[in-house]
């Protein structure tokens, strides 16, 4: 199932003191059609990735996957996925993710958080199952 978070889009537009008119501009559709994407979930791919590109960054996701950013964002303390590029890279640099010139798209990015984020989790659960009497870590199991 596909979802579309309108309340991170919406969160979004406050922040850069935006309006569904101004999105719309921004995308080349009308308003009418942005506020439906927004709040009704309606889109198609084409739709979905004119608004994705006037935000800058993805909205659709996989419901695991959504779970999965808030989880993110309590370790990160904000959601990486709705961070600019340049913030983006300021988390990356404070976490300790090495960025190469080579590797520093924003898609690049994020794949090296979540990578950070999933070996932060799977060092907790290996500490958890050592400390209930499970000598072997998770992955030796």
């Amino acid at each position: 199932m596909i979802k579309v978070h309108g309340a991170v889009i919406r969160s979004e537009l406050i922040r850069r003191g935006l309006t569904y008119h101004d999105l719309a501009r921004k995308t080349g559709m009308n308003a009418r059609v942005v506020a439906n994407l927004i709040c009704e979930n309606e889109h198609t791919p084409s739709l979905q990735s004119r608004l994705e590109s006037a935000l800058g960054f993805a909205v659709w996701d996989s419901l695991s996957h959504f779970e999965k950013r808030k989880h993110m964002a309590k370790f990160f303390g904000v959601d990486p996925c709705t961070l600019l590029h340049p913030e983006l890279k300021t988390l990356a640099r404070k976490r300790g993710v090495e960025i190469t010139k080579g590797h520093a798209s924003r898609r690049q990015i994020l794949a090296s958080l979540e990578a950070d984020f999933d070996t932060a989790t799977a060092a907790v659960a290996d500490i958890l199952a050592t400390e209930n009497g499970n000598t072997q870590p998770k992955g030796a199991r």
